[in-house]
């Protein structure tokens, strides 16, 4: 049993989501499986409810949300039991999303007895005399002669005329003969005539059986091929699931992107086990799963990432900064360091992040490192003309953590990569003060899949809102920092700058 999500406003409005776990969390926040747009649904919470399946029924709770989560236009106060086409809404002037239990695939059609092609009966007729429109004509049938009605008695002949008993004079016996032979002709010509209409009336019969048996015979051939490509098509999904299931055990960080792809496969499965051999559905299928497989196999490249060895190595090196401008605008971004001294450090963001959109310098900027509560000062050293990247200083009375190198040639398309950053800003996992608990990065996964001398093109998977992280390859080095993802692709396709543009600035320092 499936919970089915139709959401009809916001910035995922028109998606739907189908999700199998038993407990489905809702937000913002990359973690949760029901996820809303981190910038453009922004009356959602980070962790804004959960959806616990519970002694068969789907049970929906409010985190104690900053907007609330409504019901049918009414307010959560408590638990809710969903029934199907509950109107749920997150947040009073939210995103809505339409409920619904999925089941389970409903049963295919039995086949008919002797049919090869489940659910397809094939009308088999079993003689000639059952295909309607082909009885055939009755025989023709000549009148019995044998039988003939008694003869009239003779008039008496003229008196003076004798009348011999049994015997015809010569032009009476021509006369018989000449009859009898006339009927005997007829009686031929009918016999011919009645026989070769006979012989084409079994012969249209026998070729309008042949084109029904070639008609069905196609049909039957038809139905094998589509069956056929229903089948290549399960095997594919369930080889999938299968892979999917795999790279599960052993690969946490991809935990999200898995459980999409997992249900983009269920929801695939669900619709070829019901039986559907129309041909433009099964190529729509056919195309949503080339694109669940080519997500797999950039998810199964990522997989291949010594995450745990980059994490190590760099996560001390991230910091969320805090930045005010003169309007009293406060925005947050990532940054990464990338040179240390006694007095402080250099680090690297996006020049969107310091600079704003009419080119003013930020009138305050803070930096708290990953797994500190601590604001330190910082300042804008200087914006890259051209590229979105910034070089900032830290103020601090001793040295700070950098990442590990810089790569000097870039990145290649297919290359698998690792983003560490704050996607979501100060929000914490099940809420908390970053001051007690400390700021907390992120890692994510994904796979180059376009490289341009000004822009990096990367599938990523939940880290859309972390401009200024830095991405890094299968050695380690930062090939770029992360400026921004495509509208609408929920952090899938993300942006960013070459690192180069970062070394330029920090070639004079």
């Amino acid at each position: 049993m499936k919970a089915q999500f139709a959401i009809q406003s916001g910035a995922r409005g028109g998606q739907i989501d189908l999700l199998g776990q038993t407990f489905i969390s809702v937000g913002r926040h990359p973690e949760c499986h029901l996820r809303f747009d981190p910038e453009g649904d922004l009356d959602v919470s980070s962790r804004h409810a959960t959806i616990t399946f519970e002694s068969g029924f789907f049970v929906l709770r409010d985190l104690d949300s900053t907007n609330g989560t409504f019901v049918n236009g009414s307010r959560l106060t408590g638990e809710h039991l969903l029934a199907d086409d509950d109107l749920l809404q997150f947040g009073a002037n939210g995103p809505k999303a339409q409920f619904k239990i999925v089941r389970g695939p409903a049963a295919a059609p039995a086949a008919a007895a002797g049919v090869p092609v489940a659910g397809t009966a094939i009308y088999r007729p079993s003689s000639d005399a059952e295909i309607p429109g082909l009885n055939p004509a009755p025989p023709v049938r000549t009148p019995d002669r044998s039988a003939r009605p008694p003869a009239s008695p003779a008039a008496p002949p003229p008196a003076g005329i004798r009348v011999t008993s049994g015997n015809r004079g010569p032009t009476e016996a021509a006369a018989a003969r000449s009859k009898g032979s006339t009927t005997v002709r007829v009686k031929a010509e009918v016999a011919r005539q009645t026989k070769t209409l006979r012989n084409a009336l079994f012969g249209l019969g026998g070729l309008i059986v042949l084109l029904a048996g070639a008609a069905v015979w196609q049909r039957i051939a038809s139905g094998r091929e589509i069956e056929a490509q229903r089948l290549v098509l399960l095997g594919q999904v369930d080889s999938l699931m299968n892979e999917v299931n795999a790279m599960a055990a052993g690969a946490q960080s991809l935990r999200e992107a898995l459980d999409s792809t997992q249900a983009t496969a269920v929801r695939l499965k669900a619709q070829l086990d019901q039986g559907q051999r129309d041909p433009a559905t099964l190529d729509s299928l056919r195309q949503q799963l080339n694109a669940a497989v080519k997500h797999q196999r950039n998810l199964s490249s990522a997989a291949a990432l010594d995450a745990r060895s980059i994490a190590a190595n760099n996560t001390d090196a991230t910091a969320i900064i805090f930045v005010q401008f003169q309007n009293g605008h406060t925005f947050t971004g990532s940054a990464f360091a990338v040179k240390t001294d006694a007095s402080g450090g250099l680090l690297l963001t996006n020049k969107h992040v310091v600079v704003d959109s009419a080119g003013n310098p930020p009138l305050k900027i803070g930096v708290a490192f990953n797994g500190s509560s601590q604001n330190f000062r910082a300042e804008l050293v200087r914006a890259h003309p051209v590229a979105d990247v910034a070089l900032i200083r830290v103020l601090v009375d001793k040295g700070i953590p950098t990442v590990a190198r810089l790569a000097t040639t870039p990145a290649q398309v297919g290359d698998p990569v690792a983003m560490i950053g704050f996607p979501l800003g100060l929000d914490l996992p099940m809420g908390g003060d970053w001051t007690a608990a400390g700021v907390r990065a992120t890692l994510t996964l994904g796979t180059a899949s376009k490289v341009l001398s000004t822009v990096l093109q990367i599938d990523g998977y939940g880290a859309e809102g972390s401009s200024g992280s830095p991405v890094f390859n299968r050695a380690g080095e930062v090939v770029g920092l992360i400026q921004g993802g495509q509208a609408g692709t929920n952090g899938r396709v993300l942006f960013a700058v070459p690192i180069r543009y970062g070394q330029e600035l920090i070639g004079g320092n």
